[in-house]
């Protein structure tokens, strides 16, 4: 009976794969990637990796995260190669990507412990989620951190809940995976600068109970240790050449004067208005419009931000400041903005934190889709049915699965426990990504990177309403 009922499961759990790919081959055929905004600059960048090499890409610089543009570059070798357009190849390595996250979310679900059936749908849902599929077919980085961070959370749970049965050399060479991990998610969203030491460090939490013991806690020791300094090695190493190279000892050039947009926006008077327009942009744009109109919500849009970021950078360049003096510059009139408001800039923080919940959607940019796909897309109904009903789900699986870890604290030890280490580190990546975002802007675009992590926790949410 247990070899049929894993004979039915193997059979089901190929046969969602095998729609998924029957759905990305009809996409792949029929929708037209479009390339408008920061899709420009990712393309140019791909393009001088590509024609100039690595040495061009510092000199240039300080540019963009450089693991996306790395990725471009790559499909234009391949389309150069076998003579097609290189973004039907980068399309196409996307998918690649998609199923990656597919495989890694199956190993989150199994760690989970949640009952098959419920596994198939959660990996047919991510074949066909509309948030999902439309990163996977844009050229945006989204695509590439959605990945990263399934297969991080997988990683670091893993090794987490086996260290202790590891050798002093096998603690030493998962430390430097897991650094080598975290590395790749910060080359690729700069946030991860701040996340992922964070989260690194966040395991003490589960694992103090098991430190106690003078060799585990030697071999946790080793672990971490090496991780961090794998992770601070390598991006040292970044940074110097942006360094040698064009003068900026950073990973990127976008962090301090958009900080400084976002703190000044929160720090301008705080009417009833603008109150209850950013309440109602929190489920999105769309919601916020509807209710009261495009000229008043423009306040809380990206384009509002910019000026303020853009404005104040221009003055500052007018005046000579440049490279870390200009970053320390905006950094210190941003604290300055949110120390003369500090209840208000917290509490619209807040409110952007809440933006986390709301990943799905039809109705993100940049893709063309076929005629029917587009009337559906943009059906009313499945536009606004989809983002709340998944929004909602969200939170409550996130509550209940909060709940779960709370009410194990207490007389185990978690980290022998691969469910509660696979959920503790699945709310850590959610948590310190939505804290470290929220200090910017979460967007549709910058919240549906831990979308396939939501779709495990509304996993563990189902699983409870199941009889024992």
């Amino acid at each position: 009976p247990i070899k049929n009922v894993e004979s039915k499961f193997s059979f089901l759990l190929a046969g969602a794969f095998g729609l998924c790919l029957l759905y990305w081959t009809y996409l792949f055929l029929t929708a037209q990637t479009e390339i408008f905004w920061d899709s420009v600059e990712y393309q140019n960048l791909g393009e001088m990796l590509y024609h100039q090499g690595w040495l061009e890409y510092f000199r240039s610089g300080p540019n963009r995260e450089p693991l996306y543009p790395f990725f471009i570059s790559i499909a234009m070798r391949l389309a150069n190669i076998f003579h097609a357009p290189y973004i039907k190849i980068l399309v196409l390595m996307q998918f690649v990507l998609l199923f990656i996250t597919q495989i890694f979310t199956f190993k989150i679900l199994n760690k989970l412990k949640i009952p098959p059936w419920l596994t198939r749908l959660i990996i047919l849902y991510i074949g066909f989620s509309p948030a999902l599929i439309n990163c996977t077919l844009s050229l945006y980085s989204e695509i590439l951190i959605i990945s990263l961070i399934t297969a991080a959370t997988y990683v670091i749970s893993d090794i987490l809940v086996k260290f202790n049965g590891y050798s002093f050399r096998h603690s030493f060479t998962s430390g430097i995976l897991l650094g080598t991990t975290f590395i790749f998610l910060t080359l690729t969203k700069g946030v991860f600068e701040l996340v992922s030491p964070l989260i690194l460090l966040s395991s003490l939490v589960i694992s103090w109970p098991l430190c106690k013991q003078k060799k585990a806690f030697q071999k946790y020791t080793i672990l971490i240790i090496v991780s961090l300094v794998t992770f601070s090695g390598l991006l040292f190493a970044y940074k110097s050449a942006n360094k040698h190279y064009n003068g900026n000892f950073t990973l990127t050039n976008r962090g301090s004067w958009a900080f400084y947009g976002y703190a000044a926006r929160r720090a301008e008077p705080l009417t009833t208005e603008r109150l209850l327009t950013a309440l109602a942009y929190v489920p999105g744009e769309g919601a916020c419009k509807m209710l009261y109109g495009e000229e008043k919500c423009y306040f809380w849009s990206i384009f509002s931000s910019d000026s303020f970021g853009m404005g104040q950078l221009q003055e500052l360049t007018a005046q000579g400041l440049k490279g870390a003096d200009l970053d320390k510059t905006m950094l210190y009139l941003a604290s300055e903005k949110i120390q003369a408001h500090p209840f208000q800039y917290f509490l619209l923080t807040g409110l952007e934190a809440f933006k986390i919940f709301f990943w799905e959607s039809t109705q993100l940019a940049f893709v063309t889709y076929p005629q029917g796909l587009t009337r559906l897309y943009d059906n009313v109904l499945t536009k606004n049915f989809l983002r709340l009903i998944f929004a909602v789900l969200s939170l409550a699986g996130t509550v209940y699965a909060l709940r779960v870890l709370w009410t194990k604290r207490i007389g185990k030890t978690l980290v022998t426990d691969e469910q509660y280490v696979t959920l503790f580190f699945i709310l850590s990546m959610v948590f310190f990504y939505t804290a470290l975002y929220s200090f910017f802007l979460i967007g549709t675009r910058y919240a549906v990177p831990v979308a396939p992590l939501f779709l495990c926790l509304i996993a563990m949410l189902f699983q409870s309403f199941q009889k024992p």
